[in-house]
């Protein structure tokens, strides 16, 4: 017999875990295209305090800039300013 596991909790879990183990360096990964990917899976499937955690890193104008010039980061800079116009 299997359980079931609600797809919106383990969601949450896996996010949180990427969270915990990338935050440091976070700012490094982005500007690679694995790392850039599964930071843009996280704001696309996280809720919206794993949602703020990513964004808080990325306020600053100068984050902003240095993200947009990257060659994989320019697309997580993208999907930032689509979620900053929700928040």
């Amino acid at each position: 017999m299997s359980k079931s596991l609600d797809p919106g909790k383990k969601r949450k879990e896996v996010i949180d875990e990427i969270l915990n183990k990338t935050l440091g360096v976070m700012k490094k990964i982005c500007h690679r295209h694995d790392g850039c990917r599964i930071i843009q899976g996280c704001l696309k499937y996280g809720d919206q305090d794993q949602r703020n955690q990513i964004l808080e890193l990325f306020v600053h104008p100068k984050e902003m800039i240095e993200l947009a010039k990257s060659k994989y980061g320019h697309f997580l800079a993208m999907k930032i300013a689509k979620y900053l116009t929700k928040v």
